[in-house]
């Protein structure tokens, strides 16, 4: 798992203690097919809760330490990449400054002999 994160992302980081929580979290949809729960990737400034801590493996990432929930290795993420950049939304109001987390992508396999 790698973490590729944008320099004003990392600054503000380093600013604000150099931790980051990466985890899923869930929202309530509703439309005509009635209520929905929705997961989805959440990236957020500091570390978990010390109560919640040993949920979280903690992932190196340019002098950041990135805690990652447990529950994502459900999913296949080894050699997942994930980018971190400040949100949009910060150009509204700078009291609202926002990680987001896209990107999720496998690394390109590397070509063997044994591939052809």
């Amino acid at each position: 798992m790698e973490f590729q994160i944008n320099p004003e992302a990392k600054q503000l980081i380093l600013n604000r203690g150099s931790h980051i929580t990466v985890s899923i979290e869930r929202e309530e949809c509703y439309s005509c097919a009635g209520q929905v729960v929705i997961p989805y990737l959440s990236a957020r400034l500091g570390r978990p809760n010390d109560s919640q801590v040993d949920e979280y493996d903690i992932v190196p990432a340019d002098d950041i330490r990135v805690y990652v929930h447990k529950g994502l290795n459900t999913f296949d993420i080894s050699s997942a990449i994930f980018a971190l950049e400040l949100s949009d939304a910060r150009l509204e109001s700078k009291l609202n400054e926002t990680l987001v987390i896209y990107g999720v992508a496998n690394k390109p396999h590397k070509r063997t002999n044994s591939d052809e």
